[in-house]
């Protein structure tokens, strides 16, 4: 059986455009095992915030991913900084909400444990961007710390 050049073309021309739009489709399509959180927090008054965390869109957006420890540390000294580093550890999810004006940076913690939930929102005092290590642990043991509990949630997609 003979084929002729035409029909191989059309054929490779065929493959090119299902690999073409399906690379566009499933590229669209976020596949991620980070949950979506709902926690409850509790203030020091007795009421209760409702936090929610996308996990997957903090760290799909956190301009730090893949930076070395060099280039993270460089880059956090920036002046007029805003951003959501995230990590993920065995035990815990880490996420850092920095921001810098005029040289001070403002900032706080959001650690939740991933066996139990449990989070706990941690505010230090404003520091000048490039504090030392001293300089911000003070920063964290003069600040505030709220806890509460986090859970699995499902997007709404409304």
């Amino acid at each position: 059986m003979k084929i002729s050049g035409s029909k191989i073309l059309g054929i490779a021309a065929a493959i090119a455009v299902i690999v073409y739009w399906g690379n566009s489709i499933f590229n669209k399509v976020e596949f991620s095992k980070l949950p979506n959180l709902k926690c409850i927090i509790d203030n020091p008054d007795g009421s209760r915030e409702t936090h929610f965390y996308d996990l997957a869109k903090i760290e799909k957006r956190d301009p730090t991913k893949g930076m070395s420890s060099k280039e993270f540390t460089k880059y956090i000294k920036k002046r007029n900084l805003s951003e959501v580093t995230f990590s993920d550890s065995k035990s815990m999810y880490m996420l850092v909400y920095r921001n810098h004006e005029n040289g001070i940076q403002k900032s706080y913690s959001v650690d939740i444990q991933k066996d139990t939930g449990q989070v706990e929102i941690n505010v230090p005092t404003d520091t000048p961007v490039g504090s030392s290590l001293r300089v911000l642990a003070k920063a964290y043991q003069n600040g505030y710390t709220f806890k509460g509990e986090c859970s699995k949630t499902k997007k709404k997609n409304l």
